[in-house]
């Protein structure tokens, strides 16, 4: 039976390829680039693995322009630190569905991420209306660890360390708890603390080849597997 129920933020209660992709325009309007990119080709990319550094030599093989590729990620970076990258952050299709399943059955939820400023996800939150479904947020600034989150092998160990202390704060038994996240390195996060693990599958990112004893596509078939678990 699950007694408590935690939620990955980016790509799993929200979708990213517009934000992404507004990332990559804003960013290039601001060096005079005409930017070749189109959310299609940017999609295509992720599905294959891109990073942001790859798809920005994509960028500029197309344009005379000179301008220094590390001040460009810089400036693409500061902007995703705004509040207003909100506004092309989408939340999830039938989101509040789930949300409101579990408030029925007195479920506390938890919003977990590897975002450092807490504050732009409160404001996405109150944005989408959804804020008083959670009972707290965890994210990288409630760490004493100071390390670089675009690392796979970092966001593994900030996430284990927020799931960690969520742990420690709710006296619930591990294995009641369930953990909802977009990628395999959620699942390695999770795997030393003995919590179900459900994985959400977004057709935005590289597909994995892994075998997981849940996973849903949409928000409609989480409630459905949550409802048959709680």
């Amino acid at each position: 039976m699950i007694k408590l129920i935690i939620f990955d933020f980016d790509d799993t209660i929200t979708d990213n390829s517009r934000l992404d992709f507004k990332s990559f325009k804003i960013t290039c309007d601001k060096f005079n680039i005409k930017s070749p990119l189109t959310l299609k080709k940017l999609i295509d990319f992720r599905q294959k693995s891109y990073t942001a550094e790859k798809i920005l030599k994509f960028i500029k093989k197309s344009t005379n322009n000179f301008f220094p590729m590390k001040e460009f990620l810089k400036e693409r970076k500061n902007f995703l630190l705004t509040n207003e990258s909100n506004n092309y952050l989408k939340i999830k299709p039938d989101t509040k569905l789930i949300l409101k399943t579990l408030q029925k059955y007195k479920i506390p939820i938890f919003l977990c991420t590897v975002r450092n400023d807490k504050e732009i996800v409160k404001f996405f939150l109150k944005m989408n209306n959804i804020e008083c479904y959670f009972q707290d947020i965890f994210c990288t600034s409630d760490l004493t660890l100071k390390i670089d989150n675009t690392i796979s092998d970092n966001r593994i160990l900030i996430k284990s360390s927020l799931l960690k202390k969520i742990i420690k704060k709710n006296k619930i038994d591990q294995g009641e708890m369930l953990f909802i996240g977009n990628s395999f390195e959620d699942r390695i996060a999770s795997s030393p603390h003995k919590m179900i693990f459900i994985k959400f599958n977004n057709n935005y990112l590289a597909k994995e080849n892994y075998d997981y004893e849940y996973s849903v596509n949409t928000m409609k078939n989480l409630n459905k597997i949550v409802k048959e678990l709680l």
